[in-house]
């Protein structure tokens, strides 16, 4: 009986395993965790706190190496902020001069007290934009046996009490700068050795649970601003090119791919940079429009020498 009852689990264990296989694209987006940012930041009460989490060593939701030195890569987090909105971009300092964006978190207030939120994957990393937000499923169907739901509907969330949200829709907040930069990190981050993918896939297995992949953009005013603020990265575009070509991803023969001149520029002081690709089908062309920032506080800086820097779709 103990045996039969052993197979049995082993069974299940095998075939559940099985129907959460990981798919890996050798797309760099691989290497973080969509979901599991936005479980993360349903948690922290600012985005300091959200940058902090990123680049903690236990989470798991960051596996990227950019520039390929076999270490994480220290992201850091921005607030591009206009009118009801709030674009939280996630970027990766790939060199002294180059930053690619990894995803962008959009919040846009819809009402009084309710905002929508997704999370956008950057089409250099996934090949194409991947859009994911928070899931509130609902069921429908009879009740129980062979009437039992098979189909059920994603609920758009409100995330309007969401501790991060009420902190950027405060009377005191001001739109936060990552003051860290390429060899100027904080004296708590160290960078830890990359995950096979595998092990990746299977620890933010949890995240994917809450939350769900769509295609449509709920954030429109944001998403369009933020456009204007996007970053890529020479050395990511030229390494993983092959890579896009055999999936079909990014037109890599109309790509403009330099967007971080600004950043090399000496004694630059602002993001001066157009947008570089079309926006999707379907949707108002980006226009430019002020920056709505300021800077952080608390810049740590490591104090000698810079340590070494350091992926399918989850």
């Amino acid at each position: 009986m103990k045996k039969t009852l052993f197979a049995c689990l082993l069974f299940v264990s095998t075939f559940l395993q099985a129907q959460d296989e990981a798919v890996e694209t050798g797309l760099p987006g691989d290497g973080f965790s969509l979901d599991g940012a936005i479980s993360l930041f349903s948690t922290v009460k600012s985005p300091e706190e959200f940058e902090k989490a990123l680049n903690a060593p236990d989470n798991g939701i960051n596996n990227l190496d950019l520039n390929q030195d076999g270490d994480t890569d220290y992201l850091v987090v921005e607030d591009v902020a206009e009118g009801d909105g709030h674009a939280i971009a996630i970027r990766s300092l790939i060199n002294d001069g180059e930053t690619q964006d990894v995803a962008v978190i959009e919040i846009e207030k819809t009402g009084e007290k309710e905002a929508v939120l997704q999370i956008f994957g950057d089409e250099e990393l996934y090949g194409e934009e991947a859009i994911a937000e928070p899931s509130d499923e609902k069921y429908f169907g009879g009740k129980g046996g062979p009437n039992a739901p098979d189909e059920y509907a994603a609920i758009v969330v409100n995330v309007w009490m969401w501790p991060c949200v009420v902190t950027l829709w405060g009377p005191a907040y001001r739109p936060w700068v990552s003051p860290h930069r390429w060899g100027f990190y904080p004296v708590w981050w160290k960078p830890y050795r990359v995950h096979p993918f595998a092990w990746h896939y299977q620890y933010c297995a949890p995240f994917r649970m809450k939350c769900t992949h769509v295609t449509v953009v709920r954030t429109n005013r944001v998403h369009v601003h933020y456009r204007s603020y996007r970053k890529t990265s020479v050395h990511v575009h030229t390494h993983y090119r092959a890579a896009h070509e055999k999936r079909g991803g990014v037109d890599h023969r109309s790509r403009k791919a330099d967007n971080n001149a600004h950043d090399r520029a000496k004694g630059s002081g602002g993001n001066d940079h157009k947008a570089v690709d079309k926006p999707a089908k379907g949707k108002a062309p980006a226009e430019k429009s002020a920056k709505g920032g300021g800077k952080g506080k608390g810049s740590s800086k490591s104090g000698g020498k810079a340590p070494a820097k350091g992926g399918g779709r989850k």
